[in-house]
């Protein structure tokens, strides 16, 4: 085939270079020969041109048709192995053969038939005291059963106990045999009394009365029930039990303190003491049972008179009368400090509360209206009065009270040998 097509080729070449010359080949025998599409003129005929003549394809791949496709491993592969009792079938190039009957069937001429497989297994445990059997193709082994107090021996059910010694040598235990096992119970001696301890010693019972004594003397002890209960001594009012004892703690008053000015008394239950002081009022203290003002004929004057003197409990104090900054106490009054100190200030200058500031009224400015004053610390004129801050300058015979200007002397009416002094409007000789 590719010499066949190799000569094609040729020939095809030729008639390409006889039509660019224009001149037909001699003796050509496809001259006149027309194919259709997918053949081509070979010594006269029309022969098929086969697509995959020159082509390679990758591993796994081959050429159909012109282009390169996937190989089936099993298109060429024939699985049979002859027996109708298997599925045949290809995988990836290899032959699988699976059987086509379940696990408990067999295949006998393609047809798939039940069996009994237990037929051919051995389930003997060698137990002479097992039932043995096959169920599903499993072994089953059954114990024999005996009646109670018996148990198998090679197939036989006999009596567990014989020969059996439970004497664990114990006076104190009752022993028996249960299906070949000793049972060593202890003896009981409950005597039916919650109140005693009950206990076996050398096979023989003993039941001891309970012991409830809580070492205390001053309580009552007993069982009820069991449980142990503990009451007090009940003793007289006023008196608590001490060692086993009745007893008044408080007798004989034995919290007095010889002190009259307290009240003392004894707690019956703990023969405590309690002396409580006497309260007296504010400033009075006791002496002798009876409370007295300890200062009644103190004198604590100290003649001082910048000094405030006070009595309390009997005992004189004396504090000094405190003035503020540039003031000083005098006859108990706090003044102008300037008023105590001669203070000698230059000219234009006036003593203020212990210093000396200038004076701001020196030069005469301002110069102020009736009933006002120039401070001299302000440099302003200050109202003289309450009337004179409100506008009321009060003439001569009236003086101001409360704002406003009075004549004290109006409802005054003195004697004949008197005068009444407008300024004070008392009467004066």
């Amino acid at each position: 085939m590719k010499t066949r097509l190799s000569a094609l080729v040729v020939l095809l070449g030729l008639i390409s270079l006889a039509g660019l010359t224009g001149c037909p080949l001699a003796d050509d025998p496809c001259v006149d020969v027309n194919c259709d599409e997918g053949f081509v003129c070979d010594a006269g005929e029309c022969v098929t041109v086969d697509p995959c003549e020159d082509m390679e394809c990758d591993e796994g791949l081959v050429c159909v048709d012109g282009e390169c496709v996937v190989v089936d491993p099993c298109e060429d592969v024939t699985c049979d192995d002859g027996s109708n009792c298997t599925e045949d079938t290809c995988d990836e190039g290899t032959c699988v053969f699976t059987g086509i009957c379940a696990e408990n069937e067999i295949c006998i001429e393609g047809a798939c038939v039940m069996v009994d497989l237990c037929d051919t297994m051995d389930c003997s445990d060698d137990n002479l005291c097992t039932t043995d059997g096959c169920i599903n193709e499993t072994c089953v082994f059954v114990e024999i059963t005996c009646d109670d107090g018996f148990v198998c021996d090679e197939g036989v059910c006999v009596d567990s106990c014989v020969g059996v010694d439970c004497d664990d040598g114990d006076a104190c235990t009752v022993d028996s045999c249960l299906d070949g096992t000793c049972i060593n119970e202890d003896m009981s001696c409950d005597d039916g009394d919650a109140c005693t301890v009950d206990s076996c010693l050398d096979g023989t019972c003993i039941n001891e009365d309970m012991s409830c004594d809580d070492d205390d003397a001053c309580t009552v002890d007993g069982c009820v029930d069991g449980l142990c209960i503990s009451t007090n001594m009940e003793c007289a009012t006023s008196e608590v039990c001490v060692d086993g004892a009745c007893t008044n703690l408080c007798a004989g008053n034995p919290c007095d303190d010889g002190d009259a000015c307290t009240t003392d008394s004894c707690d019956w239950q703990t023969g405590g003491c309690t002396n409580e002081t006497m309260v007296c009022d504010e400033g009075l203290d006791c002496v002798d049972a009876v409370c007295v003002d300890l200062c009644i004929d103190v004198d604590c004057d100290d003649g001082d008179a910048c000094t405030e003197d006070s009595c309390s409990h009997g005992e004189c104090s004396s504090e000094d009368i405190v003035c503020d900054d540039g003031y000083a106490c005098v006859d108990s009054e706090c003044v102008d400090a300037c008023e105590v100190v001669n203070f000698s200030c230059n000219e234009g200058f006036i003593c203020h509360l212990g210093e000396c500031l200038e004076d701001l009224c020196a030069d005469g400015d301002p110069i102020c209206l009736e009933g006002f004053t120039c401070n001299p610390l302000t440099d302003e004129c200050d109202p003289n009065d309450e009337c004179a801050a409100n506008g009321l300058i009060c003439m001569e015979g009236l003086v101001c009270q409360g704002s406003i200007c009075v004549d004290l002397c109006a409802d005054m009416v003195c004697d004949r040998m008197e005068t009444c002094d407008w300024e004070t409007g008392e009467c004066v000789e």
